[in-house]
């Protein structure tokens, strides 16, 4: 008989909290580790230590986190305030990802994997449609939301072409793209098919709950923005995103019935941000840090 938070025939392993709610997977850091998305960093192996199958944990599904994935995500956003005015090296521009693809190739086909999801098998010889057809379908994509600029014809060729992926709705610095080639051929034997992806520029805007402008209620996953924001569409209209990222109004002051509450300093024309004094926290600093 295992003690509480404890399981197995000799209660060897950790038991995941309320079974992650059924909107997580129990998974040990051995399998965890080999979850990680590749195109993040190198996936480091975790199969030989002690613990990589006594400790479990709880992989929440998208949307969802904490230790028994009982919170829930709010939409997340640019902030709408920073990188397009007074720009100073305090508040720089901000710019959209852009990933760079590489192919030589001259028959085939390949898969691009983002996220964790993968496309369609993408003939060589794609267009620009084709290859945004192939890439919007993608979950953690999505119609609309990228923008591809195409350096040749098609999307691999014998003597190597390029082309970018820009991100427009997802922000800040993205994971890489992860090309898969066992699939693509090159006539010359002395030779072999080429597919590589870099970053051309990292994604530089916020990508923050609420775009720093709400508070997130973490029970149900919405946003409570603040006054003179409203949900946007990215770049600061009006749109469905359910985030705060559209200042329905010119700022020029920071939250509060007092600015920050008088817990705090008013950062001021054009971010307007509260930086709060020691032992506070939150947009309006009217919260004690515990």
């Amino acid at each position: 008989m295992c003690r509480e938070g404890f399981e197995g025939i000799a209660c060897e392993r950790q038991s995941c909290p309320s079974l992650c709610n059924g909107v997580g997977e129990c998974q040990s850091m051995f399998y965890y580790a080999m979850t990680k998305d590749p195109g993040t960093g190198t996936v480091f192996g975790y199969e030989y230590q002690w613990d990589a199958n006594k400790i479990y944990g709880c992989n929440c599904d998208p949307r969802y986190f904490g230790v028994d994935c009982s919170l829930r995500y709010c939409p997340s956003g640019d902030d709408p305030l920073t990188g397009t005015q007074q720009i100073s090296t305090l508040n720089p521009l901000q710019f959209n990802e852009i990933q760079r693809v590489f192919c030589k190739a001259d028959d085939g086909t390949f898969t691009l994997t983002f996220r964790g999801d993968t496309t369609e098998r993408i003939p060589f010889n794609a267009k620009t449609f084709d290859l945004q057809t192939y890439i919007e379908a993608l979950p953690t994509i999505g119609k609309g939301n990228v923008k591809i600029v195409m350096h040749g014809g098609q999307a691999c060729v014998n003597y190597g072409t390029t082309w970018t992926v820009e991100f427009l709705q997802a922000f800040g610095s993205l994971p890489l793209m992860v090309p898969d080639t066992r699939k693509l051929k090159y006539a010359n034997a002395l030779d072999r098919a080429q597919l590589t992806v870099i970053k051309l520029v990292a994604g530089t805007k916020e990508d923050d709950p609420c775009s720093n402008r709400g508070i997130c209620d973490t029970s149900s996953g919405v946003c409570e923005c603040s006054d003179f924001f409203d949900t946007s569409n990215g770049y600061d209209l009006p749109g469905t995103r359910g985030d705060c990222g559209y200042a329905t109004q010119t700022i020029q002051f920071c939250p509060g019935t007092v600015s920050c509450s008088a817990h705090g300093q008013c950062q001021n024309n054009p971010t307007y941000r509260c930086q709060c004094s020691n032992g506070w926290t939150g947009l309006y600093a009217s919260s004690h840090i515990c």
